[in-house]
């Protein structure tokens, strides 16, 4: 499995010669115990101005580091390069501007207009670009319908380094600007995201431009995306947890750096042999300082240094460096973040260690069931960081948003959808147990500043409860309403029904307004087509796939249901549902699914090719099958056993981030099943196949 919070130092970034001071962690009696611990909380206290303030020097940095691991360890969590008296065992660790206008760019189904999220499929000018096993593919679409679909190209992203290292790569994302290409991965070997910038030229041939690395935590989510592009600046989030930064030793400032061939060097056997070559790293440019970095808010026992960097994609931006520049706010570890086209949200907030002492009736089974008081429920923090260079504004807010869905920024206002959750019940509810309260929050835009004020109660709407215990939700924003659902398993258990289900469909202008709705299924997933909400789910573990259509036109009501027979969704992310809808209603729905002898212990993430299944939609909100786009590969039991003679995948081998695209351009329907881009074609309402292209089966034309 990918390691999802992997060492955030990067080996380019550090220094270290010999060894620092070991820090012991506390062993005393109890009450000394309760007393280091409210002495260390006390001290850690004073680093939290409820207001924004960059610290002063890297001394001072160093200082709260020092506080923040002082009120960890006495609460017995871990922290880099800390021992423990009396245990033998405990070792310290030894840390060393484009040509031509992209057409259609965004083809994915993307949460905001304007606002291009990475994916796995992009266009540009007449040529689709596929990212699938760490290579790029360019697939030339012709002029017009039914055009001979031509593979123009094929590259590696990753570079000519020995095997067991690249393994170590994940190349997830891509986004295309001009006839730019800028593909993100992390690689493990070098503790950074790599951001690798290609350049297609009017043949459909692939040049680099040149590789960087930026230091940071894996930025892996299985929902969300790392990556956008916003008006020609790309944006990638990445996170740095401080407990594995040794306050005894030289600070590793995340960088930026560029690639050179000889400059990498192998991957240490041991952290002293990572010592020594760490130095002959070639140097990065530190994306910020300490007295860049914005000072905690709120205390925390997993602080979390969040960075948002924009690099402007102009013409010579890809040369010598990128010309990125980072806003860096120190927060807890939990957090989520939304994209709009002029600024970026970040909220963030306690963890499970942070609400320890909170949980007064932890273990009750009667928590939860009254809807908790304002002071009682979990407390977050919501930045509002520009992308104009200006300085962010904060608000104190209590709630904690399901995921980037559950947040839209319309209109002067920033609106959520949270979960109301009593901190009273322990953290191990408010984080993990299924949400029983909802509200809309709203927040104006002028009400950001400085200083971390609590929105006051008239901010807070209460929300229609969805039963005793909802379940995660789905849940999706449009331009006037938000619609939420219990989010049920992938597939029922044996010999499980789901029942109708509850879903809340809320105005976003008169939230009070809210009303309750039901399909016949559970809710996995919630998506836009047009001014509407599409849910898909599951009836029982047999009958296969439902989907269903909330019209929110007018009176919001479920328009139809439509259920796939023996069929299974495929695909989780967002990106794999996409719709055509014209302003009278009608169009088309696309998803990938399997049938049910095929999907046997399946994830979304699973390496196996699906079948594109399309809906017809009416204008009065009725659903009819148009066809199914099947996929010719064979069915894997091994997601890494490649099966096309003359093929084989060497890197990024499982498809985190799904290997199956629904594509609605220039009048076309593509649907890309694995290594096959197959093109359909409405007849009388019935989708046929007009032609397929394997592009890991055809020749790759001669350079």
């Amino acid at each position: 499995m990918r390691q999802l919070r992997a060492v955030a130092v990067t080996a380019a970034m550090l220094v270290a010669t010999g060894c620092a001071t070991p820090y012991y962690a506390p062993d005393l009696p109890p009450e000394r115990a309760a007393v280091e611990r409210r002495s260390a909380d006390r001290a850690l206290a004073r680093w939290t101005p409820g207001r924004l303030e960059r610290f002063a020097d890297e001394a001072e940095f160093r200082r709260y580091l020092r506080a923040a691991r002082r009120a960890a360890v006495a609460r017995g969590l871990w922290w880099e390069g800390v021992r423990h008296r009396g245990n033998p065992d405990s070792q310290e660790v030894v840390v060393t501007g484009s040509r031509v206008p992209a057409r259609n760019a965004s083809i994915t189904n993307v949460q905001e207009a304007g606002v291009d999220e990475g994916d796995i499929v992009k266009q540009i000018d007449r040529f689709l670009i596929v990212l699938q096993d760490g290579r790029l593919f360019a697939v030339d679409t012709g002029a017009g319908r039914g055009a001979p679909l031509r593979l123009t190209d094929r590259m590696n992203v990753y570079r000519q380094v020995p095997r067991d290292r690249a393994r170590g790569v994940w190349y997830d994302e891509m986004l295309v600007f001009g006839d730019r290409i800028v593909v993100t991965g992390y690689s493990y070997p070098e503790r950074a995201s790599e951001l690798s910038v290609f350049r297609l030229d009017e043949a459909g041939r692939f040049t680099r431009e040149g590789t960087f690395f930026l230091a940071s935590n894996d930025y892996y989510d299985r929902r969300n995306y790392a990556t956008r592009l916003v008006d020609g600046n790309l944006l990638i989030y990445t996170p740095l947890a401080l407990n594995e930064v040794d306050p005894g030793r030289p600070i590793p400032w995340p960088f930026i750096r560029r690639w050179r061939p000889g400059g990498a060097v192998p991957e240490p056997d041991s952290d002293v042999e990572a010592a020594r070559l760490h130095r002959a790293r070639p140097a990065g440019r530190p994306l910020f300082a300490a007295t860049d970095i914005y000072r905690p808010l709120v205390a925390t026992l997993e602080p979390t240094v969040h960075s948002f960097t924009l690099c402007p994609l102009g013409p010579d931006s890809a040369g010598e460096a990128l010309r990125c520049r980072t806003t860096a706010i120190v927060g807890g570890a939990w957090h989520r973040y939304y994209v709009s086209p002029a600024e970026a949200f970040l909220v963030t907030g306690p963890g499970a260690d942070d609400l320890a002492d909170e949980a007064t009736q932890a273990g009750d089974p009667a928590c939860g069931r009254e809807r908790p008081a304002l002071a009682d429920v979990w407390p977050t923090q919501i930045y509002r960081i520009p992308f104009g260079g200006g300085r962010p504004g904060v608000v104190a807010v209590r709630g904690a948003p399901f995921d980037q869905f559950s947040m839209q920024a319309r209109g002067g206002h920033f609106r959520l959808l949270v979960n109301w959750g009593s901190v009273r019940c322990g953290s191990e509810y408010v984080e993990r147990a299924p949400p029983t309260h909802f509200t809309f929050l709203d927040v104006p835009l002028a009400s950001f500043s400085e200083v971390a004020r609590e929105m006051r109660p008239e901010a807070y709407t209460a929300l229609p409860s969805l039963g005793a215990e909802a379940g995660m939700v789905a849940d999706r924003f449009t331009e006037r309403y938000v619609v939420y659902g219990s989010l049920g398993e992938r597939r029922l258990r044996d010999g499980e029904r789901s029942g109708r289900t509850l879903i809340g469909v809320v105005p976003v202008d008169r939230p009070e307004a809210a009303q309750v709705l039901s399909v016949p299924h559970n809710v996995i997933r919630a998506e836009q087509a047009g001014e509407n909400v599409v849910l898909t789910g599951y009836r029982s573990n047999t009958a296969g796939l439902d989907l269903s259509l909330i019209d929110l036109r007018a009176a919001p009501r479920v328009a139809a249901t439509h259920s796939f027979e023996r069929r299974f969704e495929s695909e989780g992310r967002s990106h794999a549902f996409n719709a055509l809808v014209d302003r009278d209603g009608a169009g088309l729905l696309a998803l990938p699914t399997v049938p049910l002898a095929a999907d046997g212990e399946r994830r979304s993430y699973w390496s196996r090719p699906s079948d594109m299944d399309f809906l017809r939609l009416s204008p009065t909100g009725a659903l009819a099958e148009a066809g199914r786009l099947e996929t010719g590969m064979p069915e894997r039991a091994d997601p890494n056993d490649h099966t096309v003679p003359g093929y084989s995948c060497e890197v990024s081998c499982t498809d985190w981030y799904g290997n199956s695209r629904p594509i609605f351009t220039d009048g076309r329907i593509f649907a890309l099943l694995g290594t096959e881009l197959i093109e359909g074609r409405l007849r009388n309402g019935r989708l046929g196949e007009v032609q397929r292209l394997d592009i890991a089966r055809v020749p790759v034309p001669g350079r």
